[in-house]
């Protein structure tokens, strides 16, 4: 009889590391996916002098992939806001978007 509550409280021993061990791979889990999630969503960019700069040189990249044709995509729905007061706005021709 002793040796069979040992084999219980053995087994019930391991039932009780396992439950803690899979609750703990869940826990690290579920923080993994925050983190991942808070670093993969973009964060809202200030406008400054350089990062409009760059707003525009991105722009006229991906618009002389299309020779220039059809706009690449919205210049108002991408961030930075606010590039007009650093006097950079969106190119409308390809002269616009030569480097000086």
């Amino acid at each position: 009889m002793n040796s069979h509550y040992k084999q219980l409280i053995n087994k019930h021993g391991i039932a009780v590391h396992t439950l803690v061990l899979v609750i703990m791979m869940g826990l690290f889990a579920l923080v993994a996916l925050f983190l991942f999630y808070k670093w993969a969503t973009p964060s809202a960019v200030e406008a400054t002098a350089a990062s409009c700069a760059f707003k525009k040189i991105a722009y006229c990249t991906d618009w002389s992939a299309n020779d220039y044709g059809k706009t690449p995509w919205d210049w108002n729905k991408k961030p930075p806001f606010g590039c007009e007061d650093f006097g950079i706005e969106k190119p409308t021709s390809a002269e616009d978007c030569k480097i000086e």
